[in-house]
């Protein structure tokens, strides 16, 4: 990719990639750029989100190469700078967005007066209920462990556990819960095959082994699945839709607190089940149900990208109000909010952000744009106003 240039990007074999169109030789190329440094791989995930918008125009090349080699360099010089301030392009953004996780890193890196400040998320750490009602600390030590639930073996492995494939009696009778905390997340490997990652606050109920019959699972809260196809339909639960799957990748989000339970499909085919009907979604599409909504189940065409972001470690708002945005946070870090006047809570956002960073470096991005400013007592943090009104804008 113009030799081994690393301050420099074939921007068109990231749009072709994304188009999929690109060939299997220019996907080569393209694989061992993003290899070859962990930072082409940032560029890369927020590179894709924002061509994958329906509302973004196709950057030019030579501008694409301009910013991302006045982005590495500044990177390097371990300069923390404003991520909007004077941004003239849409196709900047893209480069520029990837800021915010630099300016976390920088932070950390150059001193640790923070450290007892800091409201961090607790990450890879769960609950496991096995059937008997007994219950395993997952807490991420890095540890690898065998468990067992019956005769069925469980592999504990660093951020995730691994169901083996068993054929014993009864084996689907029995069933295990995952709980995920507050500032939490999980990974699973069910006995088919099936992978599922839990976001914060989420109950997951599931058998330890899938007999010849249906594939169920029990969803509260969010959760991300790559079904592993098989002889029979798997059937996600939840309290206002189900989600019947073949195989396929989706994302749902059905928290018992929310008014409105979404499943966002990302490839393949499903068939979201309610009382109002059924209705089949094709990838790109989402359908949302919302407490006491009488009619059909609504279907919209989204990009799935802004739906499943969390999974790769980021928070993704797209004109979403304060108020939204504050119960995500609040579901990721242990905090409580208030604020100081209604008005401030219909302020809408857009921007990605990286969600392993502190909470205070965060709520920073948002002050950034004169909007509203934070103030802590502890973990309690109220919001107030800025000193340039309350429209909406960029992080």
């Amino acid at each position: 990719m113009r030799g081994e240039d690393k301050h420099r990007i074939d921007w068109m074999l990231i749009a072709k990639y994304i188009s999929r169109t690109i060939s299997e030789f220019e996907n080569l190329r393209l694989q061992n750029w993003l290899k070859s440094d962990w930072e082409h791989r940032q560029f890369f995930e927020h590179a894709q989100h924002y061509y994958s918008r329906e509302d973004f125009p196709l950057p030019d090349e030579k501008q694409i190469d301009r910013n991302w080699t006045e982005f590495y360099g500044r990177m390097k010089q371990n300069q923390v700078r404003r991520i909007w301030h004077g941004i003239g392009s849409v196709a900047a953004m893209a480069i520029l967005l990837i800021g915010s996780v630099w300016m976390w890193k920088t932070l950390l890196d150059d001193s640790g007066r923070l450290a007892q400040q800091q409201i961090l998320p607790v990450n890879a750490q769960a609950i496991l209920i096995l059937s008997d009602g007994s219950s395993v600390n997952l807490e991420n030590n890095g540890e690898e462990k065998t468990l067992t639930d019956r005769d069925v073996q469980i592999n504990r492995q660093g951020k995730g556990l691994v169901y083996h494939p068993h054929t014993g009696k009864n084996a689907d009778t029995l069933f295990n819960t995952v709980q995920v905390p507050q500032g939490g997340e999980y990974h699973l490997i069910l006995s088919d095959g099936t992978q599922v990652w839990l976001n914060a606050q989420t109950r997951f109920t599931y058998p330890v082994a899938f007999g010849q019959g249906e594939r169920k699972v029990r969803l509260e809260g969010e959760a991300y699945f790559e079904v592993m196809p098989g002889h029979t339909s798997f059937l996600v639960e939840t309290q206002r839709m189900n989600v019947r799957v073949l195989g396929t990748s989706f994302n749902v989000n059905a928290y018992p607190d929310e008014k409105i339970t979404v499943t966002t499909l990302v490839s393949g085919k499903v068939e979201i089940q309610a009382e109002e009907g059924n209705r089949v979604l094709q990838p790109g599409e989402q359908a949302s149900r919302r407490v006491g909504e009488q009619g059909d189940i609504q279907v919209n065409r989204v990009n799935p990208l802004h739906y499943t972001q969390w999974k790769e470690g980021y928070f993704s708002f797209r004109d979403n109000t304060l108020t939204d945005i504050m119960h995500v946070l609040a579901r990721w870090y242990e905090m409580e909010y208030e604020f100081e006047s209604p008005d401030l809570e219909q302020i809408c956002f857009f921007g990605v952000l990286n969600r392993r960073q502190d909470m205070k470096e965060l709520l920073q991005e948002f002050e950034k744009t004169g909007k509203v400013r934070f103030e802590y007592k502890g973990n309690k943090v109220r919001i107030c106003a800025g000193e340039s009104g309350n429209n909406g804008t960029t992080i």
